[in-house]
C-alpha cells in the first residue's frame, strides 16, 4: 500500500473509495509520531511528532523537501520550544510559580504610545549573572539597581567629544523637569550640582578641585578639660589619672564621670596638648618627676619623650609647670590619661592647667 496520499477521494467504484481513505488515514498516522523525520515525501509541509527529540515539528519543503528543512515549534511534554526566529504580536506574559498577577513580566504591546514596553510589576527584577549578581527592581516605594553579591559595580559611558560628558546622572522633583545632578567628562573634569543649578559647585582638576560658594567644614572630634583637682602627688598615688573639674568643649568625645580619662570616637591623628602646674612642697630626695600621658593604660610614647622636673632635697615650696603638645596616632575608643612617675618621697600639688585633644584633619 502507498503511503503517499493527497487527501482527495476518489470518486471511482466502492472498492476504490474505501482503499483511498485508508491510505489517507495511515499517511497521517505514519507521519504523526516516529522518531525520523518523513523526507521526501509528496507533501511539502508536514507536523511530526519526533519521539526521538521529544520535540513537535513542522516542515516547510517548498523549496527541499528534505529532513533539514523541519523546525521545533513546542516539547511533546508541553511548553514552546522554538529554534526559528520568532515574532509575537500583541501582548506577551510572563508568569511567575506564584501564580499572582501582582508579579508579572510582560510585553506590553499597546505601551509607550504603541511603540511597546517590556513591564516589570513591583517586586519582579531583572537579574544579571549565574549567580543573580546584579539586580534591578523597583517596588516598595524605591528603586533598587546593585550588585546582590560580593561584586563592584562599574558604570562606562563614551563619547568623543571631550566636552560633551560620557555620564550624566540627573534627579527630578515629582512635577518637572530633571536637573543636572553629576557629569563625568572623557579625559576631564567630575562636575557636582546643586538643584541642577548652571555651575557645577564642585569641579576636580590636573591640579586638585575648584569650588564655587563657601565652604563648611564639619567639626572634628575635640574634647578640652580644664582646672585639675587639688591632688597632692606622692610615691603612692602617682600613677592615679589626674582629675578635672570641668569639661570645658566635648565634640564627639567620651570623657568618664571623674574627668580623668578622654576616649575618642574614631581613627586618626590627634594633636594632645597638655598644660599642668602647681607647686613642690618638699622634696626629700634628688628624683626626676616625669609627667606622662597614657594611652589605654600604658605609656603612650617612650617616657622619655615627657617633661621632667628634678625634686631636689634642696628645693622646697617652688612652683612648677609641665607642658605637653604631641601628635599621637590613635584608633576607635582609644582612651587617653595623665599621670605622673619619679615623684618618690617628694610631695607635689597640682593646682591649674588643662588636658586637650583634638583630631586632625
Amino acid at each position: 500500500m502507498s503511503n503517499n496520499n493527497d487527501y482527495v477521494i476518489a470518486n471511482d467504484t466502492g472498492q476504490e473509495v474505501r482503499l483511498d481513505i485508508q491510505d489517507a488515514f495511515q499517511q497521517l498516522a505514519s507521519n504523526n509520531f516516529g522518531t525520523t523525520p518523513p523526507a521526501n515525501a509528496a507533501f511539502e509541509h508536514q507536523w511530526f511528532a519526533n519521539g526521538d527529540t521529544n520535540k513537535l515539528m513542522y516542515k516547510d519543503a517548498s523549496n527541499n523537501n528534505n529532513v533539514a528543512n523541519y523546525f521545533n515549534l513546542a516539547n511533546l511534554t508541553g511548553g514552546i520550544f522554538v529554534d526559528q526566529p520568532s515574532t509575537f504580536n500583541g501582548d506577551v506574559i510572563f508568569q511567575g510559580d506564584d501564580g499572582s498577577s501582582n508579579f508579572q513580566i510582560y510585553y506590553d504591546s499597546s505601551a509607550n504610545l504603541t511603540k511597546g514596553a517590556l513591564i516589570l510589576k513591583d517586586e519582579t527584577r531583572i537579574s544579571l549573572g549565574s549567580d543573580e549578581d546584579f539586580i534591578l527592581s523597583h517596588g516598595l516605594g524605591f528603586t533598587f539597581l546593585g550588585s546582590n553579591t560580593n561584586t563592584p559595580v562599574y558604570i562606562s559611558g563614551k563619547t568623543p567629544n571631550t566636552n560633551v560628558a560620557a555620564i550624566e546622572l540627573r534627579t527630578a522633583p515629582s512635577t518637572g523637569i530633571s536637573e543636572i545632578a553629576y557629569e563625568g567628562y572623557v579625559d576631564g573634569g567630575q562636575h557636582l550640582y546643586f538643584d541642577g543649578g548652571g555651575t557645577p559647585k564642585l569641579k576636580t582638576t590636573a591640579n586638585g578641585i575648584e569650588v564655587t560658594g563657601s565652604i563648611t567644614a564639619t567639626a572634628q572630634p575635640a574634647c578640652l578639660l580644664i582646672d585639675p583637682v587639688d591632688t597632692d602627688i606622692t610615691s603612692t598615688n602617682e600613677a592615679t589619672p589626674i582629675k578635672f573639674n570641668t569639661q570645658q568643649t566635648n565634640v564627639g568625645c567620651t570623657v568618664n564621670t571623674d574627668k580623668d580619662r578622654i576616649t575618642v570616637p574614631s581613627s586618626g591623628t590627634y594633636l594632645i596638648s597638655v598644660c599642668l602646674s602647681g607647686i613642690k612642697t618638699n622634696a626629700t630626695s634628688d628624683t626626676d618627676r616625669i609627667l606622662k600621658i597614657l594611652k589605654n593604660g600604658n605609656d603612650a610614647v617612650n617616657k622619655d619623650a615627657f617633661p621632667r622636673d628634678p625634686f631636689g632635697t634642696s628645693r622646697n615650696n617652688e612652683s612648677f609647670s609641665h607642658t605637653i603638645t604631641m601628635p599621637l596616632v590613635l584608633s576607635a575608643n582609644d582612651y587617653l590619661e595623665l599621670c605622673f612617675e619619679g615623684v618618690d618621697n617628694a610631695l607635689a600639688t597640682v593646682k591649674f592647667g588643662y588636658f586637650s585633644v583634638t583630631k586632625l584633619h
